[in-house]
This record gives structure tokens, C-alpha cells and sequence, in this order.
């Protein structure tokens, strides 16, 4: 009950490496269980993370559909935005600065066939 062991000189020893082999396996106990604990917390942050990757996945894709819509409108089609806005230029709207030429060019190549 009281956890006392009376040892002799010629027992001494293995008494000492005993007790010693029991802590260490008693420390080597709550290492593990504090692994196991680290290993849970480590999941459940990996697992929150790849939602959130998710998420940033989704709205990447959603802005990039975004982009190209409103690309399309800028040059695509007869009646796309670099197009119209040209042809006013060419009707002798005045303005200090003016489209790309490669904008130009692309907008009038992409024009949709009838």
C-alpha cells in the first residue's frame, strides 16, 4: 500500500534500473498519447485547409468565367465593344488617345460570321 520495497546491496541495482525501465515507459506513455493528440489536431487543420483550398478553387474558376464573359463582350461578335468603339473614332469621334492596335485587330478577326 505504501509503495516502499526494502532492497539489500546485492539487489540494489536491478531495483534502480527497474524503477527507472518503469518510468521511462510511463514517460514514453504520455508521449504517445500527446503524439496521437498533436496527429488528431493536425488532421482536422489539414482537413479544414483543403476545404478552404476548395473554396479558393471554386471562386478562381467562378472569377475566370467572369473574366472571359466580359472578354467576349470587349471582342468578340459584330457587335463587340472595340469594334463600336473604333467605328465611332472612324466616324470622327475626337480623343487624344486611342485603342491598341492588337486590340483592334483582334476584335475585328473575332467578328462572328453571319
Amino acid at each position: 500500500d505504501k509503495n516502499v520495497v526494502l532492497v539489500t546491496n546485492s539487489t540494489l541495482l536491478a531495483t534502480l534500473r527497474t524503477v527507472s525501465h518503469v518510468w521511462r515507459l510511463a514517460e514514453q506513455q504520455k508521449n504517445s498519447q500527446r503524439i496521437a493528440d498533436r496527429g488528431a489536431k493536425l488532421y482536422e487543420k489539414f482537413v479544414g485547409f483543403i476545404e478552404d483550398m476548395d473554396k479558393v478553387g471554386r471562386a478562381i474558376k467562378s472569377s475566370h468565367e467572369a473574366w472571359e464573359s466580359a472578354s467576349n463582350k470587349l471582342h468578340q461578335g459584330s457587335g463587340n465593344l472595340v469594334r463600336q468603339a473604333q467605328q465611332l473614332k472612324d466616324l470622327g469621334v475626337h480623343s487624344d488617345k486611342s485603342l491598341r492596335a492588337d486590340l483592334i485587330e483582334k476584335a475585328q478577326n473575332e467578328v462572328a460570321p453571319p
